[in-house]
């Protein structure tokens, strides 16, 4: 499996804290949770990466038949629906649920606190063992995603969603929040993507692979397809993406690693994507590389390039460019083993290019 799809998931793994009398605030966000939510008891708090961008937020119940977890991750990558879409998909999977049957359809909500639809949400019954019910919802807050996963073995689906509700009414949402974009159940493109079935390495350019970290310092440019603004580069307007998600058909892996990582992109794109790894934000994408498009312009450069890029929730890892668009079996590879031309980190007061010699090779 791949090395950043199981960082990604490990993050269950982290040391927990404990239980706190008082509410637990986000301190970037600033979402309070109680000590309580319904009547379940916080359990602990697990930080990730020991630096606030993904937490979880664990209650359960003194029996043990009912849990909730509550996670707030840094929104770096995709949308929603795209986020949303991995936390069904990777509850489908997990064999204490054995068969989970979905018993809604995803739907959009409006938050406690917001004015726009910016929240899915979703319930299911489970058949295995104990468990008799599941439930996700996945809401934008500002600069970042929060989610909420409640099982239950003795409450029914439609009991469940209004466990669901209570609970995010028992949270204290942040106020003044600036409106997102309204979230839509994803759907399957309806063109698939073409690839050669590798690509091939182009050469090297440390203009082209520099410009391409600038712009991942940005908010995270680099998200072939996202709904980032307008960039400008030598007074043009170089990346302009709408902000509507699909899931590609294209197949990554097989057995868990086909679970684990999926292909979104905008309906219309065709030339770039994003791989999504696990749900928790982190993803490669691939998109034309919008310096090389200005240099070939100019007839600096032969031939349009395409640049792999590691978004992660503190940094986004830039990587040599491929001369097409490369597939998602290869494009996943590259986290392990491509060549880093350049590594921005995106979040704190710190930020910073960081140039490796990779580029110059």
């Amino acid at each position: 499996m791949n090395h950043w799809a199981m960082t990604s998931l490990a993050a269950l793994c982290a040391v927990a804290s404990p239980a706190q009398a008082a509410p637990w605030k986000h301190k970037y966000s600033k979402l309070q949770i109680p000590d309580q939510v319904t009547d379940l008891k916080l359990t602990n708090v697990k930080d990730a990466e020991n630096n606030g961008l993904d937490v979880i937020v664990n209650f359960g119940s003194a029996e043990g038949g009912e849990s909730t977890t509550i996670y707030v991750f840094r929104k770096t990558s995709g949308d929603v629906p795209v986020w949303f879409d991995r936390a069904a998909a990777l509850i489908v999977v997990r064999p204490e649920f054995g068969r989970v049957t979905a018993t809604t359809q995803p739907t959009s909500f409006i938050p406690p606190g917001q004015a726009t639809a910016t929240g899915l949400k979703q319930v299911f019954s489970t058949a295995g063992r104990d468990w008799k019910s599941t439930a996700v919802a996945l809401i934008q807050m500002g600069d970042w995603y929060v989610k909420l996963r409640l099982s239950s073995t003795t409450r029914t689906p439609a009991e469940l969603a209004v466990r669901l509700e209570q609970t995010l009414v028992s949270l204290k949402w942040p106020t003044k929040l600036a409106a997102g974009p309204v979230a839509t159940p994803i759907t399957a493109c309806t063109t698939p993507l073409s690839f050669a079935a590798e690509a091939a390495l182009a050469p090297a350019d440390p203009s082209a692979g520099l410009m391409a970290a600038v712009l991942a310092s940005g908010a995270g440019a680099a998200a072939a397809g996202a709904a980032n603004a307008n960039v400008k580069v030598k007074g043009r307007i170089v990346l302009e993406k709408p902000g509507v998600w699909c899931r590609d058909s294209a197949i990554v892996g097989d057995g868990d690693q086909s679970s684990l990582v999926a292909v979104y992109r905008n309906d219309s794109q065709t030339d770039g994507y994003l791989l999504a790894l696990g749900d928790s934000g982190r993803a490669i994408s691939i998109g034309r590389n919008s310096m090389a498009a200005i240099l070939a312009e100019e007839g600096k450069v032969t031939a349009p390039t395409w640049t792999p890029s590691l978004i992660l929730l503190d940094r986004t890892i830039v990587y040599r460019d491929f001369a097409s668009l490369a597939p998602p079996i290869q494009l996943l590879a590259v986290a392990d083993k491509g060549k880093v031309l350049a590594t921005a980190r995106t979040f704190g007061d710190k930020t910073a290019i960081t140039i490796s010699s990779d580029a110059f090779q």
